[in-house]
């Protein structure tokens, strides 16, 4: 029973580390909504990705340890018929107490992905729209999904203002920027 406490110490620690990727990553989008130059932002997507990638390996990990354990939990309870009368309460009431502390990182590790996900979409999407906001201050007209989607997935998301300015000149580009604040009544330009 200690090596089952022992494993279920060490997931709770793994469960702990994605919590905290969550926050990190969180911190590190609302940093990228103040940071100007693209060079940043780049290098914090580049981060943010790589929390996300190390947080899908930490579940993978705890997922397959929960299955390791659910399995003995099966092959403990498939020996049950070889024990002695007076062992055998003893052993039930372990065997509960192991279902249900393997049943219960089972969901939480459910629960703590769920809510993971609901936090890359929602970065996703918030990039997404300010992705949109860029191409249309620089354009002049409202993107297509798709054509977000290909700045998104190009990288020019990131150098798009860059880029116009290069091409047109600041004092257009700025002027695009005040006009598309002023039709959408945004004055924090």
């Amino acid at each position: 029973m200690d090596a089952f406490f022992k494993e279920v110490a060490e997931i709770k620690v793994q469960f702990a580390t994605i919590k905290e990727s969550q926050d990190k990553l969180l911190s590190a989008h609302e940093k990228t909504k103040t940071i100007t130059r693209s060079a940043d932002i780049m290098e914090i997507r580049e981060t943010m990705q790589d929390d996300m990638n190390e947080v899908s390996k930490i579940a993978h990990n705890i997922k397959s340890r929960l299955e390791h354990l659910q399995r003995v939990n099966e092959a403990a309870l498939d020996r049950k018929e070889s024990r002695s009368a007076s062992s055998t309460e003893l052993f039930y009431s372990y065997e509960r107490t192991r279902t249900s502390v393997t049943a219960a990182l089972c969901k939480k590790l459910k629960d703590l992905m769920a809510e993971f996900q609901a936090l890359r979409m929602r970065l996703a999407d918030e990039h997404r729209q300010v992705v949109e906001r860029r191409a249309h201050i620089v354009t002049g007209r409202k993107p297509s999904r798709e054509e977000v989607d290909h700045l998104i997935d190009t990288g020019e998301s990131e150098t798009i203002f860059k880029k116009a300015i290069q091409k047109q000149g600041r004092g257009h580009v700025s002027y695009l920027h005040f006009t598309c604040c002023l039709a959408s009544n945004v004055f924090v330009c």
